[in-house]
């Protein structure tokens, strides 16, 4: 009759170590192993490996195009290729027709005004004296 065995798989450092031993010797091999390793004896088990979890800053389009907003990056009128741009550079890499939908979208609630004429608008914050300001004269123009 063959004896029970167990397998446990070890790293230190860069080294993988895989032990297989009966359960009596276990606890001995894994001393020798450590030894050859130069490791001493008391090492602690490694914490489990961090996730990664969200910033409480928003980091959907939407929220960070928001968050422009609120800084007053939108206080200069900014075309679509600009505002990709300043999302790539704080780490947030949208494609460029996501970010245009946001925009749109902000447009459309009167959040911020488009100017301009097709593949050429610039967006800037909506002026607090004015409501929408995306006018049906700009809208019979794309007719």
């Amino acid at each position: 009759m063959s004896q029970e065995r167990i397998r446990v798989k070890i790293t230190v450092g860069k080294a993988n170590v895989e032990i297989e031993a009966p359960p009596d010797l276990l606890e001995k091999s894994i001393k020798d192993v450590m030894a050859a390793l130069g490791v001493s004896e008391t090492l602690e088990p490694e914490s489990e490996p961090q996730k990664r979890t969200r910033s409480a800053e928003t980091s959907t389009c939407r929220g960070l195009v928001e968050n422009m907003l609120k800084e007053g990056w939108f206080s200069t009128p900014r075309p679509l290729s600009e505002v990709v741009a300043e999302l790539a550079r704080r780490g947030h890499h949208y494609d460029p027709t996501a970010v245009a939908h946001v925009l749109l979208d902000m447009v459309r609630e009167g959040v911020l005004v488009r100017i301009g004429r097709p593949r050429r608008y610039l967006y800037s914050a909506q002026p607090a004296s004015t409501a929408k300001v995306e006018t049906e004269e700009s809208e019979s123009n794309n007719e």
